[in-house]
Parts: structure tokens; sequence; C-alpha cells
């Protein structure tokens, strides 16, 4: 009978176990393009024996290809789904400035993104600042000056551009052809408010910017924190426990519950975002609300990152002149903490009701 008794907390604890939330470290990266050492060369051969210089900006395309934004060959590079890598090459351009021997010219590429059409949006923070677009027939055009320093860049489900302003601390938006817009920050350059109207709070110095599929706006902030936009407010992001995050409601700074720290780059995929940390992991934040480590990694790389639909992750490794990769571990959602804990205390409750029932004298039987 004690052993039929105890088979109850046993199967409790056995089903909390397998819905218990997962929080899996994950594959570890691989090189997917460059050499380690720094160069320009590789052109038309497998991405991994190529030798890139300074990657400092990624994109992925929805057919799988790969843009590495070059900083110290002012160049973008392009990885084909088959791994085959080659500089993104123009055939025309306007204004025809933008052509330097058949080559997109940039003077300083600071960030990319890429639009559902195929489009290929590039920050340029060079002597005269501007984001430049590339159309898939390799046509080349100024997207938008006057947008300050771009330092990051994320397109929309519909078509939405956002630009990172780092100079005037603010995030511009606007869909093709149309004008351009501030749709968040006040131009001050440090966060005191946590909450409040998009441009009524401060957006400091945004290096880092993605947009789930529900069309809110991660920002990443050079401070290592991170915003969201969404419905024509700002809040802050914290984690009022490690498996949990949430935007603050409240203008108080600091927020009553931990701001998320440390951020060096946020992508998104589908309705989840991930996040790169200083303390060598990939967050997944998931659209229910919960965290989970999605990768953990060696060291400590500053991206950016991006993220395929397949889910592969890409990771610039800026100083050792390569591109890294991995598939991200998919969020387990499993039951909520709560319920967990409760179970849990139920199933405890059981073996000691158990135990006491067992002890207890029995009555003596009659003749």
């Amino acid at each position: 009978m004690f052993h039929r008794r105890l088979c109850t907390p046993v199967l409790i604890l056995a089903i909390l176990a397998v819905a218990a939330p997962a929080h899996a470290a994950g594959p570890a990266l691989t090189t997917f393009a460059g050499t380690g050492q720094s160069g320009a060369d590789g052109d038309g051969g497998p991405a991994g024996n190529a030798r890139l210089d300074r990657p400092v900006a990624l994109a992925v395309t929805a057919s799988g290809t790969v843009h590495i934004g070059d900083a110290g060959t002012r160049a973008v590079r392009s990885v084909a789904a088959d791994g085959t890598i080659r500089t993104l090459d123009v055939s025309s351009a306007e204004p025809t400035e933008l052509l330097a021997g058949g080559k997109l010219a940039v003077d300083a590429v600071t960030a990319l993104a890429a639009g559902r059409d195929g489009t290929v949006y590039l920050a340029d923070s060079g002597a005269t600042p501007r984001v430049l677009a590339v159309s898939p027939d390799r046509t080349a055009r100024v997207f938008a000056d006057e947008v300050g320093v771009p330092a990051a860049l994320a397109v929309a489900p519909d078509g939405t551009v956002y630009i990172g302003d780092s100079s005037g601390h603010r995030v511009l938006g606007s869909l093709p052809g149309q004008p351009m817009r501030t749709v968040a920050g006040n131009g001050g350059g440090e966060i005191l408010v946590a909450s409040g109207e998009a441009l009524g709070i401060p957006v400091p110095y945004p290096t880092g910017l993605a947009v789930t599929t529900d069309g809110a706006v991660w920002i990443a902030d050079a401070g290592g924190l991170l915003q969201r936009l969404k419905d024509g407010r700002i809040g802050t992001v914290t984690t009022p426990t490690d498996t949990e995050w949430t935007v603050t409601t409240e203008a108080a700074w600091p927020p009553a519950q931990t701001a998320l720290s440390q951020v060096l780059s946020v992508t998104a995929q589908g309705a989840d975002v991930l996040v790169l940390t200083g303390t060598g992991t990939v967050l997944r934040l998931s659209a229910g609300g919960a965290v989970s480590t999605a990768l953990t990694l060696a060291e400590v790389y500053t991206g950016p990152i991006a993220v395929a639909t397949t889910g592969t992750v890409y990771i610039a490794d800026t100083k050792g002149h390569r591109v890294l990769t991995a598939t991200a571990e998919p969020l387990a959602e499993g039951l909520p903490w709560w319920l967990y804990a409760a179970g849990v205390a139920l199933a405890v409750a059981v073996v000691l009701v158990t135990l006491l029932l067992r002890r207890r004298p029995r009555g003596r039987r009659r003749a």
C-alpha cells in the first residue's frame, strides 16, 4: 500500500520535471566566414577560405544570403546559401558617385539590414552620413540622408526602415518613398526615465535595432540597456527573475525591477528577440515573457548578431576577422514557475501525509 501511495508524488514530480522550462546552453560556434587573418580576398570561393577585415555589420535575407559589412575594406561581402562569398556589386547607381569600379563606394559601413524583397540597406557614417539601398537588381540609391550618425538599422515586416541616429539620440522611421521622421527619442543623451511617450524620453545612443512580428522596435543602447518601442511608448526591458522579462510602465528611474543589462546587440526571430550580452551568452526573450539561454559562448563577442528564419545565428567576431555561426536553441516554454512550485509543494505534502498515515497505529482486530 505504501508503494502505491508513493507513486502519486513521484508521478507529479516526473511530469513537472518534463514540463519545467529548459535552459540548454546550445551548440558551440563554428566559423562561417573568414580565416582569422585580415584581408579582402577569396571572392568566388568558400566563405571559410576568404579573408575579412573587421566585420562590423550583418544582415540575412529571406533567401538565406548573409551580408557582411567589412570596416577594414569599406565593402559589403555577401555569402550565398551555397557558401560562396562575393563582394556586393552594383550595376547602376543614382547618383553615379555611389559606384567605384563596379563596386559600391562606402566610406564607413556601420550597419546593415535586409528587407523582405531582398533590398539591402547600408548605413554609411563616414564623411557624408547616409543610408543607402541596393535593390535585388543591383541598383543602388540614397535611401535617406540628414540622418545624423546612422549606427543601427532594422526593417519591419511592413517594410518600414528604422535608423538609429547615435549623434541625435533618436530613432528615425520611414516606409520607402515616404519622408523620414523621428519615431523615438527627445534628443537626450542619458536615460533618466524608464517609460513614457516615445518622443518624450531619451534614446541616448542606439547602436542596435530589431523589429518583431508584432511591430515592436527593440533598441539596444551603447550603455548596455534594452528598450522597447510599441504603440507610441517606450519602456525599459527588465528581468524580475532569471527566467522572466517584462517592460516597465513606470516613469521612475531606475526601474523598480532589475533592468536587463550588458546588452551588446539585438536581433529578431519572428516574435522572439535574441540578445547578445557582455556575459558571453545569447538570451532568447520569448513573446510570452520567458527568458532562456539560446547560446553559451566560449568568449565575449561584441557582435553584431543576426539570425536567419531557419534559426541559424550569426555573430561577428570583429577582432578575429571572422563571422561565427550556430543554431540557437528554441525556448521550451514549459509551465509557469508558480505552477511548477505549487506542484512541487503538493508532491512534498503528499509524501509527508503518506509517511504519517503509515506510522499511525492500527486498531486491534476483533477475535
